[in-house]
């Protein structure tokens, strides 16, 4: 048994065939089933940002995870925040990323795009910026 405030987030794998929800906790690592009335669904426009901080030797530790439902996203996100300024954007479903700037006196991410941003630059954008609001 876990307890319920260890389990995190919870991603919806699939509904099976009898009814019945797969998701894998973020939190705890690990899958179950689930009756659909025991899920809480955060919306069809929810997804998960995980922010990482890593330290100067690489090593990277989980700073938490976030349920972003009203930003637009399509996909989730693990976005990494680097002690140099750097934030990387990893989309989780094929493991593209987008590397931006932090600007600490701003408090913003800084881009700078040769040519306007594609709806996957944009989603990267919006990725890194709700896991930086508070950094």
């Amino acid at each position: 048994m876990v307890p319920i405030k260890s389990l995190g987030p919870g991603v919806v794998k699939r509904v099976e065939q009898d009814g019945r929800v797969s998701v894998y906790w973020l939190e705890a690592n690990f899958d179950s089933c689930l009756d659909l009335g025991d899920v809480r669904l955060m919306g069809q426009d929810a997804h998960v940002v995980s922010v990482y901080r890593h330290n100067e030797q690489g090593s990277a530790k989980l700073r938490k995870h976030m349920v972003v439902a009203d930003a637009g996203l399509l996909h989730n996100w693990t976005v990494e925040l680097w002690s140099s300024n750097i934030v990387r954007a990893i989309r989780n479903s094929d493991g593209a990323a987008w590397t931006f700037s932090f600007n600490w006196m701003l408090n913003r991410i800084e881009v700078w795009w040769p040519q306007p941003p594609d709806d996957d630059d944009a989603e990267a954008l919006v990725a890194a910026e709700a896991a930086t609001e508070d950094k």
